[in-house]
């Protein structure tokens, strides 16, 4: 009775938090709440690993692209900073630590601002290969830029299409997010600059994965 109720009431759970509006102090409580939750009927595949360097714990897996979750940033896992697309709507709220978000535009040609990228377009059904890779380099410069410092309460969004990149992240940042309108006739875009690391696809992080979740959320 109690977990259906959790289930039915947390924010996170039903999919009703506000990120934006919302006080840090109902984020937090219903974030830890939300988290024991998933963690007490955890069945060792929850905590996922991105090539962008955070384990993402979803509360509503069964909504394919779309969803609240977690994101619990660690120097631990491999970090890809390169600038991407998604095909969902992103809202994003810092709840620990501090990032800088970079929106990016796509510019003629090379200049003092904009640098060459390779265009990838990955295909993670196929084992983390791709559906489509430019021959041409695709120029890149920065648009926008919002810090959000370690000592301020922050949120941002990331309209679905609007190339980005997460960059200035501080150990142990958590991020609570919200995925709105996914399309799943879309696929995801990612310019991988001069020199930058390949996309991998994301990895279950099995038992392991709750390692860095339950100590970044003891420093709440």
């Amino acid at each position: 009775m109690v977990e259906s109720r959790i289930a039915r009431t947390n924010p996170f759970l039903n999919g009703t938090i506000d990120l934006q509006g919302a006080k840090r102090s109902l984020v937090v409580e219903s974030l830890l709440e939300a988290v024991d939750f998933v963690h007490s009927r955890a069945k060792g595949d929850e905590v996922v690993g991105y090539r962008f360097g955070f384990a993402r714990l979803p509360f509503q897996p069964d909504r394919r692209s779309g969803g609240t979750a977690a994101h619990f940033w660690s120097e631990d896992l491999p970090r890809n900073e390169c600038p991407h697309t998604h095909i969902f709507g992103l809202r994003s709220r810092k709840v620990r630590g501090g990032l800088t978000n970079l929106t990016w535009r796509i510019v003629p040609g090379a200049s003092e601002t904009a640098a060459p990228h390779r265009l990838v377009v990955p295909s993670y059904a196929n084992s983390g290969g791709t559906v489509f890779e430019s021959h041409q380099p695709v120029h890149l410069e920065v648009a926008s830029i919002q810090e959000i410092r370690a000592d301020e309460d922050g949120y941002y969004e990331v309209p679905k299409g609007t190339i980005h990149s997460t960059t200035g992240i501080k150990q142990g940042t958590i991020t609570a997010i919200d995925r709105v309108d996914p399309s799943a006739r879309d696929l995801p875009r990612s310019y991988i600059p001069e020199g930058g690391r390949e996309n991998v696809p994301p990895v279950s992080l099995g038992e392991d994965g709750w390692r860095p979740v339950t100590t970044m959320l003891q420093k709440l």
